[in-house]
């Protein structure tokens, strides 16, 4: 395929390169999380080699991404021949199983009820066990000894007194806390572009499973890179002009194009090439 037929695939690169700084580590466990759907799939090192480096990505700063997960209980990895299979460990597959259904989920949060937290007061640095479970069911700190939430608490902690809204609306302080100006201007980045990307996969481009799982890499890569640095909360949570629900839309639609290629399809594709 000459250059200039590829020209689309390079341009949406570039689109999705420029949303922010890729950290390898973080970029190879978006790939292992995208891909790898079961915990027995494996990848091999040079597949992997052929998926990051459109992204610009080195061979060396691949291994030594490789090397950290590794160390750090994300990955495994076994011999296979000459050469190196990749997978996420129990603990990678249980925490990419986790984040799943948020990134994945094609509708936005639907507006429901919430509640507000009051904490017995504390010494600084000084943490308390309703704190960890209030945290561990989606609640947000919005200051010293309060908390909000939309997870009803089943069987709340003795030492908390748990406030009902009276309102309808949330105030504009709340919802500068929930998305912060950081996110905000992410999300908006982000949009700019899925944007150009979705005009650039039009039915008329035939990418290769190894291109697809390139972009889909880095669309996930990007899309779980914001989303995950906020809580997950229902619209009427975040501030006028958020973006983040225009994200999910475009995040999906692409996805759903850029249908998920069998991995022995990507390592075919690679033999083939070698």
């Amino acid at each position: 395929m000459s250059r200039s037929a590829d020209l689309w695939f390079e341009n949406s690169i570039a689109a999705l390169n420029a949303v922010a700084t890729q950290r390898v580590w973080s970029v190879i466990i978006s790939l292992l999380g995208d891909m790898a759907l079961a915990p027995s799939d494996r990848i091999s090192g040079p597949a992997i080699t052929r998926i990051v480096e459109p992204m610009g990505i080195r061979p060396e700063s691949k291994r030594v991404a490789l090397h950290r997960l590794r160390n750090d209980g994300w990955i495994i990895s076994e011999k296979a021949g000459r050469q190196s299979l990749y997978g996420l460990t129990e603990n990678g597959y249980r925490q990419s199983v986790e984040a799943a259904p948020r990134i994945y989920a094609s509708d936005e949060r639907a507006a429901g009820c919430w509640q507000a937290v009051i904490l017995p007061p504390r010494g600084i640095g000084d943490a308390s066990e309703s704190e960890a479970q209030l945290l561990a069911l989606g609640y947000i700190q919005l200051a010293a000894g309060l908390m909000i939430g939309t997870q009803v608490i089943k069987s709340p902690p003795d030492d908390v007194l748990i406030l009902k809204p009276t309102n309808d609306g949330m105030p504009d302080w709340v919802k500068s806390l929930c998305g912060s100006q950081s996110a905000f201007q992410n999300y908006q980045t982000l949009e700019t572009a899925l944007q150009q990307v979705d005009k650039l996969v039009s039915k008329s481009v035939q990418p290769t499973p190894v291109q697809v799982a390139t972009l889909r890499t880095l669309i996930v890569h990007n899309w779980r890179r914001v989303l995950l640095s906020h809580a997950d909360l229902p619209p009427e949570f975040f501030p006028q002009g958020w973006r983040g629900f225009a994200c999910r839309a475009l995040v999906m639609s692409l996805l759903e194009r850029l249908d998920r290629p069998a991995l022995q399809d990507i390592e075919e594709q690679f033999r083939r090439a070698s």
